[in-house]
């Protein structure tokens, strides 16, 4: 996956060098297998010698053991000369590592990548394009009619209630248009002054006669599918007409949706 050594090996390197090169240094395998054992850890000979060719891992505990016997911190097996080592399937800034080991990563920057790291990137960086895409759809359609400045765009955005997430689903599943939430919002400012739950109460208010719980909920259904229909109208004739004033050679013969 890339130039950088597997922490595995930086591991068993530094194991090996503490092991003969430094003080208390001078220790054979089976001497640093029995000074293990003694903390109740099963090490033979072996064991060290797959541990020192990167056979095998070390384990948190053994890791503890370890750096006492060769007279270290953890942070002393783990230090190289590389910028990044490898771990599986990701890749950590040396920074990073002595931080982790250390118990403080605050402030550094570029500590690590993953392939999880860069699926979820991919899947933001899709997302915020697809979103882009749709609040283009938006400024297109209604940007002549009401403002859509950055202070405006977030007072909208913070109207979007279950009410509008509900009727764009609805209106998108009928038109493929791209119907978010924001732009039910939009679309009921310009169309009625109100939000599209404001102007459903309304019209139920203004039902002449007795209105029980039953009816008054029967009310608030027609009412939402006469402004669904309304809406859907609305916003399929500004696509017509966004898609016309976006491509000149259509602009003067552009069929309604309707007639299509």
């Amino acid at each position: 996956m890339s130039d950088y050594p597997e922490l595995s090996t930086v591991i068993a390197g530094n194991i090996r060098r503490l092991r003969t090169d430094t003080p208390p240094g001078s220790l054979s395998q089976d001497g640093l297998a029995r000074a293990i054992r003694i903390r109740g850890i099963p090490w033979t000979r072996a064991t060290v010698a797959a541990v020192e060719t990167g056979r095998r891992s070390v384990s948190l505990v053994e890791g503890i053991a370890l750096a006492d016997v060769l007279g270290v911190g953890i942070a002393g097996l783990v230090e190289g000369t590389s910028s990044h080592v490898t771990v599986e399937l990701g890749i950590w800034s040396s920074g990073y590592l002595d931080g982790a080991v250390r118990g403080n990563t605050e402030g550094i920057a570029d500590a690590f990548q993953s392939e999880e790291l860069r699926d979820l990137d991919r899947t933001m960086r899709a997302g915020v394009r697809g979103l882009q895409g749709r609040m283009n759809l938006v400024r297109r359609r209604w940007g002549g009619d009401i403002s859509l400045t950055p202070v405006a765009v977030v007072e909208r955005e913070r109207r979007i209630s279950d009410v509008e997430v509900a009727v764009a689903s609805r209106l998108e599943s009928r038109t493929r248009l791209g119907v978010i939430g924001f732009e039910v919002v939009v679309a009921a400012d310009v169309m009625w002054q109100r939000s599209f739950e404001e102007e459903r109460e309304r019209r139920v208010a203004e039902r002449p006669g007795v209105v029980t719980r039953r009816t008054q909920q029967a009310l608030r259904g027609r009412a939402t599918r006469d402004m669904e229909r309304e809406m859907q109208e609305a916003i399929e004739a500004r696509a017509d007409k966004a898609e016309g004033d976006h491509d000149p050679s259509t602009r003067n013969n552009q069929p309604t949706r309707k007639g299509r």
